[in-house]
């Protein structure tokens, strides 16, 4: 069995436990309610060149959000400013011929990386349910949108959610009440690693700051675990700066919404956890991991996600010019 495959029957038998009568496996992967949202999880694309020559697959991971968007300038600001500037571990992704928002987190999966990447797939599966839950709503009333609720072809619609509905209030919060977990991780063994070319990277209090190479100039990413999510607590913010500079905050979120479905629908630049936002005049790509992901050791490959997605980045749009 390939890495993508024992993702896909991990994530469905162990992690979210599936029910299948509100399941529809797929030869990909499977679509499931834990609600009244569908939530997708499959492969959606397959990749060589891993490490040792390892193939790699794309594991998406998707929550049904709203339908009937039609997105203005001040629709834009709203998703921008309220849920693009504090993503955790999915960004919100539009489809401008269907005219819907759901969340996506997209990932790179082999071998090598399987033991923590199914994990935090697995856990932005969970965030994605309790934030479509939390958020869809009222930003339905915000945008003159809908819920995008839906029903099992074979059983309707769900009336009981699953136990994976509540994980988020029951699982993850608690864990964020106390100080970060991520402060314990040694940062200084992380920084050591990128101060070779053409990285350079310094303690910053708790955290430190890496400058990864962009084109000529450089992308600014800021580690910090005594950052605090307004619903998650304590965990590990990553704030990577990117020098893009659209001229104004609704083109700037119309952008950050474009770069999203590149990084979370396609093409996992870095690690596809997190989002695009436009915030004071910057591009950012904006994760936070909670404490109740932690796993030791996983800075290093945080920061080298950053350098390869300002490389990637910097690569397409150079295409594209």
């Amino acid at each position: 069995m390939d890495a993508g495959t024992r993702a896909i029957e991990w994530l469905f038998t162990e992690q979210l436990k599936i029910d299948r009568h509100w399941a529809e496996r797929s030869p990909n992967g499977f679509r499931w309610w834990a609600d009244k949202q569908a939530q997708s999880i499959e492969i959606v694309g397959r990749q060589e060149g891993g490490p040792g020559g390892a193939v790699g697959y794309l594991i998406s991971v998707r929550t049904d959000v709203l339908r009937d968007v039609v997105l203005d300038d001040d629709k834009l600001s709203v998703i921008n400013s309220e849920m693009m500037s504090f993503s955790s571990m999915a960004g919100l992704v539009y489809d401008e011929e269907a005219h819907t928002l759901s969340l996506s987190s997209l990932a790179r999966v082999w071998d090598e990386n399987e033991s923590w990447v199914n994990p935090f797939l697995g856990m932005a599966a969970v965030l994605q349910i309790g934030e479509a839950r939390m958020v869809a709503p009222q930003l339905a009333l915000r945008l003159g949108a809908e819920v995008a609720i839906s029903e099992h072809p074979d059983h309707g619609l769900r009336a009981q959610p699953d136990e994976m509905a509540d994980a988020t209030d029951k699982l993850v919060v608690p864990t964020g009440k106390g100080p970060s977990v991520w402060a314990a991780e040694p940062f200084e063994d992380a920084v050591k690693d990128f101060l070779t070319a053409p990285l350079a990277a310094a303690p910053d209090g708790d955290g430190f700051i890496a400058e990864v190479a962009f084109g000529d100039v450089s992308s600014r990413c800021q580690v910090l675990p005594g950052a605090r999510h307004p619903v998650y607590g304590a965990g590990l913010l990553i704030l990577q700066q990117l020098p893009l500079s659209p001229p104004a905050e609704p083109e700037g979120a119309r952008f950050a919404l474009a770069l999203n479905d590149i990084e979370l629908t396609r093409e996992p630049l870095g690690y596809g956890f997190g989002s695009y936002a436009w915030r004071d005049g910057w591009m950012y790509f904006i994760s936070f991991f909670p404490n109740a992901v932690y796993r030791r050791g996983l800075m290093a490959s945080l920061v080298a996600s950053c350098a390869q997605r300002a490389r990637s980045l910097h690569t397409i749009l150079a295409k594209a010019d």
